[in-house]
């Protein structure tokens, strides 16, 4: 069997398979926005050899103009790994972060398609119109072989409205679950269709409530009012929801319950493997 991951895997696999008669199997783990590329993995797609695709999410799925071939499996975690009460928390303790203060916090690569922008005017409209008194945390940087300083953007933004005591900047770190371990609420800011984000799911095995929109994967990971909340990208109502669970501590308790629970039985990267297993074994046997 010829396993392929990633975009070239995919053709050369494809057409290794077609030449030597192997099973091949796609593992497809992100949605092609280039049309030429769409109509090529479609293309190959129909290969005989092809004869299984593994998507990560309904919304890589539909990619596929023919969905005989597919399966959906989620990306997957170590939920042990994300777990709040063996993770040795740092946030607060490196950055002396009081207790009582709530921390909103988001991670990812600082580029543009993540949205970032939207997490600080998130933040701007919580601490200035709604007087909160939060900490809102962003955990990532902008890798060197980019070309841009969207980082500095977003610095000068909170400059600019005078509340860099209510940001925290931290770069890029490595034990992102130490520090992603003390949030109290996760905002996914991005309004592009990611595939299957689990940076989302990561935070859901910590316990913490999401907010997103429902686009890509996203969508699939938040059920609206269980785990958190999830919105239309034209909704404006992201920041009152915001505002409810910073001010009701049950129902951040409440939410916080689901997401683990749907983290462990759902995304436990014991279960992800299982069923991957199960669709390879399929074939080899």
């Amino acid at each position: 069997i010829i396993y392929c991951n990633g975009t070239l895997a995919k053709f050369f696999g494809a057409l290794l398979g077609r030449m030597y008669s192997i099973n091949v199997i796609w593992h497809v783990r992100n949605i092609q926005q280039n049309f030429l590329l769409k109509y090529l993995i479609n293309k190959f797609s129909n290969y005989e050899c092809i004869k299984k695709i593994i998507c990560v999410s309904i919304a890589t799925q539909n990619q596929f103009k023919s969905k005989e071939k597919t399966i959906v499996i989620n990306n997957g975690i170590d939920t042990e790994e994300y777990s709040s009460s063996k993770v040795h928390k740092l946030l607060r303790e490196e950055y002396g972060v009081s207790s009582n203060k709530m921390i909103i916090g988001t991670v990812g690569r600082v580029v543009p398609r993540k949205n970032f922008e939207h997490f600080i005017n998130i933040g701007i409209e919580a601490c200035t119109r709604y007087k909160k008194d939060c900490l809102f945390v962003l955990i990532g940087d902008t890798p060197f072989y980019f070309n841009q300083s969207l980082m500095d953007k977003l610095k000068l933004m909170v400059k600019e409205a005078n509340l860099e005591s209510k940001f925290l900047f931290t770069g890029y770190k490595d034990k992102v679950n130490s520090y992603m371990a003390d949030f109290d609420i996760f905002i996914i800011p991005s309004m592009y269709p990611d595939p299957f984000p689990r940076v989302a799911i990561e935070s859901m095995a910590l316990g913490k409530p999401i907010l997103g929109y429902r686009v890509g994967g996203i969508d699939e990971i938040i059920d609206d009012g269980v785990n958190g909340y999830s919105f239309d990208l034209e909704d404006t109502d992201l920041i009152n929801k915001l505002i409810d669970l910073i001010e009701d501590r049950e129902l951040r308790l409440k939410m916080s319950f689901e997401a683990r629970k749907k983290a462990v039985n759902e995304y436990d990267s014991r279960i992800i493997a299982t069923k991957i297993l199960s669709e390879i074994e399929s074939l080899s046997s």
